[in-house]
């Protein structure tokens, strides 16, 4: 792509993957009516992960609500320790 634009490129190349897999399994080339299964497929799949990444994001951003901390796992041994 001589414009340089990611989102593009990364998305024909998403798409070409999936019909190439498609392809390969299917050990055929693949329909019109089959091609469009798979990118309708795909497209589904990228709506999905969008709406939970969405989900996700607005979990964290909640009043009164801290995204978990990252410790160490001695630190997490003594908390534990602690409790009992």
């Amino acid at each position: 792509m001589r414009s340089n634009d990611a989102v593009r490129r990364d998305a024909l190349r998403m798409v070409l993957a999936a019909v190439q897999r498609a392809e390969k399994e299917g050990k055929h080339r693949l329909a019109d009516d089959e091609m469009l299964g798979v990118l309708s497929h795909e497209l589904k799949v990228r709506h999905e992960s969008v709406t939970l990444s969405e989900l996700a994001a607005a979990r964290t951003s909640l009043p009164g609500r801290r995204p978990p901390s990252r410790s160490s796992p001695s630190s997490c041994r003594s908390r534990c320790l602690k409790r009992s």
